[in-house]
């Protein structure tokens, strides 16, 4: 019996080489073996039939010539690396796309490594590999979703970090006054927001023929010279005329863009000739091109779809700045004609004011020593009275012209504040006939440190409203006390009031309350904004609280000493 199952000479040989062709063919994975030479003298079935190949098609050849490297030399010449390090013992491994059928790559995971005999002698080299295909596919997936995803937080970082310049830049351009203020703020930051090489702002002058440089990268922070004319063509055969005629801005990649596109490509001063990427930006406001904005670079630019969004916001809020700065500038110009006007009519009509109102009170006085009836002083006392109420009024004309000129003078001294309101209260109360002015006050001197003219005014003015304002008569009363390092007088009325939402502007120039603007009540609105500017240059306060229909009190606290 078992010399019956005994193997025949040879048999086991052929067993040997017949297990391992099917243990090679029965794996998935592409195997083969190569000979220390690098000649290829086995491969599975898996690694044929995937590139539909015949064993004779790469049996007995090179490795790294066969089909699935041949394709590519750099491929080629890394699998001889591969096979130089398998001769010295090493194992390399590594992902590489190989040919396979219908002439397509696949991408394997490919290992070659050293197969040694009993001795440790390297007989001969094996490859191995697997399809990694899918998993390259998900994993250069994965690579493009982090990259895109990369790119679209890197888009919104700029994104973030333009919004917070236009924020930045809007902020800085609402405090513009001037036109030149809006180009140098417009042209510095455009220049470090977008690394421009140069920024221009041009103006079209007055008659709107020419083009005029505001200011420019290249021009001096303290510049104040007149703006210089551009004499060019302005029509469309250059982009500057073009964007002017049709207030869309116009975006030129390079130099030689700029040539093909325009017969005229002379750029206009400051800009350099040989600038490259050029964005011209319309200033545009209400349909009146006003300007225009230049933004050069050095090299060729893009100006990808953001950029070009955020250079056009830019303009925007650059031209909606120049029209308020020009506004602003014809503002000041009226107010400076007012107050001229104020100023000189002010004087003129106060001379001979001055002597009529002299006149009068000569009059009145020897009347009354005359011991006429008060048929005949009664007109005289009221040529008097509004003589000096005009007068009020001219004074108080030149203090707010003064006041906005910068030259009203505070000239402090040291006084004694209860004295100096004594003295009104004496002065004042043998005018009133319905009111009675009443002093609560220490008997001890008040000394102060203050422009006793103008606190007369002040206290002068308060008084005078709350005459005005309470028609029904009745007491006003003025407290005269200490707070700490200031010296305060309330002025409290029992009159008409101010309604809540008027005392908030109550010091504003020429406001009036809606509860006295449709009334009897006459007034300019400025005396308020008078008080407060002399008792503010004092380093002091005023307030008022109130309640309509029960009175007022104006309370007006001043520094003992001179703060500033």
């Amino acid at each position: 019996m078992i010399e019956k199952n005994r193997m025949q000479p040879g048999e086991a040989d052929i067993l040997h080489s017949f297990s391992a062709q099917a243990l090679l063919d029965s794996l998935f994975a592409f195997v083969g073996v190569v000979t220390f030479d690098g000649i290829l003298i086995e491969a599975n079935q898996s690694a044929l039939k995937v590139a539909g190949l015949q064993p004779s098609d790469v049996i007995g050849k090179p490795f790294h010539e066969t089909y699935w490297w041949s394709y590519d030399p750099d491929v080629q010449a890394e699998l001889c690396l591969a096979l130089a390090r398998g001769q010295a013992g090493e194992t390399s491994r590594y992902d590489v796309m190989v040919r396979v059928a219908d002439e397509r790559l696949m991408m394997i995971d490919f290992m070659l490594a050293p197969l040694r005999d009993a001795y440790g002698n390297i007989r001969y080299l094996i490859p191995s590999a697997i399809d990694v295909s899918e998993r390259y596919s998900i994993q250069h997936e994965r690579e493009f979703l982090l990259a895109r995803e990369r790119i679209a937080r890197q888009m919104a970082e700029q994104a973030v970090r333009r919004v917070e310049r236009l924020q930045t830049i809007t902020s800085a351009l609402s405090e513009a006054v001037t036109p030149l203020d809006v180009a140098r703020v417009v042209v510095e930051e455009v220049r470090q927001t977008l690394d421009a090489h140069q920024v221009a702002m041009y103006v079209r002058s007055v008659d709107g023929t020419a083009l005029e440089v505001l200011h420019s990268t290249n021009a001096p922070p303290t510049d104040t010279t007149a703006p210089v004319p551009i004499t060019m063509l302005l029509d469309t055969t250059h982009p500057l005329g073009e964007t002017l005629k049709t207030a869309l801005p116009v975006f030129l990649v390079s130099q030689a863009d700029r040539e093909a596109l325009y017969q005229s490509v002379t750029l206009p001063p400051p800009l350099a000739a040989d600038a490259h990427g050029l964005a011209l930006l319309p200033l545009e406001v209400e349909g009146q091109v006003m300007g225009v904005c230049m933004v050069s670079f050095a090299e060729p630019r893009q100006f990808p779809q953001d950029e070009r969004a955020f250079l056009w916001a830019i303009a925007v809020q650059c031209a909606q700045a120049l029209q308020r700065a020009r506004l602003y500038s014809t503002m000041q110009e009226a107010v400076t004609t007012r107050d001229h006007f104020i100023a000189v009519a002010s004087h003129d009509l106060r001379t001979p004011l001055t002597v009529m109102l002299g006149q009068a009170q000569l009059l009145d006085r020897r009347m009354q020593h005359a011991q006429l009836g008060e048929a005949f002083t009664r007109p005289i006392q009221a040529i008097v009275q509004q003589s000096l109420r005009l007068n009020r009024m001219l004074t108080s004309l030149l203090d707010l012209s003064r006041i906005q000129t910068g030259q009203l003078v505070i000239e402090r001294d040291w006084f004694d504040l209860r004295r100096l309101v004594e003295r009104i209260v004496a002065e004042v109360s043998p005018t009133l006939s319905r009111h009675t002015l009443e002093l609560l006050a220490t008997p001890d001197p008040l000394r102060i440190f203050a422009d006793e003219l103008r606190i007369e005014e002040v206290i002068q003015n308060i008084i005078s409203n709350a005459i005005k304002y309470s028609p029904a008569g009745g007491p006003i009363l003025l407290t005269l006390e200490q707070r700490d390092e200031h010296l305060c007088v309330a002025i409290s009325d029992q009159g008409i009031g101010i309604p809540l939402e008027a005392q908030q502007h109550l010091f504003e120039q020429f406001y009036r309350a809606a509860n006295v603007q449709h009334s009897s009540f006459t007034g300019l609105g400025i005396g308020l904004y008078i008080v407060r500017e002399i008792v503010q240059q004092h380093g002091g306060m005023i307030s008022c609280t109130s309640q309509e229909g029960q009175g007022t009190t104006f309370t007006i606290c001043l520094p003992l000493s001179d703060h500033n």
